[in-house]
């Protein structure tokens, strides 16, 4: 009767865990993989870490005379601003009104 009792027990549990190994890995072929893996640096704006370039004329008065200047502006990515002063030409003297 052990012996009966004993071949049942072990015949549905080889039938059982073959049948639970097969649907665990049908069913994890189904689903989508929750990560997402990119190789290479990650994808940056155009123009985002470059200094911004800007041409600019201004008149201004030093001393007795005015002046037409040409600057060049440049807007670095840290929050710099630096001007450089490309020409300057006299455009004639400053007597408190604008000719």
């Amino acid at each position: 009767m052990k012996k009966i009792i004993l071949s049942a027990i072990i015949a549905s549990t080889s039938l059982i865990i073959p049948a639970a190994a097969e649907a665990k890995t049908s069913s994890s072929n189904s689903v989508d993989p929750q990560i997402r893996v990119r190789v290479g640096q990650p994808g940056r704006r155009v123009g985002q870490r470059r200094a911004r370039v800007v041409t600019q004329t201004r008149i201004v008065t030093i001393g007795r005379f005015r002046y037409r200047e040409v600057v060049r502006v440049t807007y670095h990515p840290n929050g710099r601003v630096t001007r450089y002063v490309v020409s300057r030409q006299r455009i004639g003297r400053s007597y408190g009104y604008i000719r």
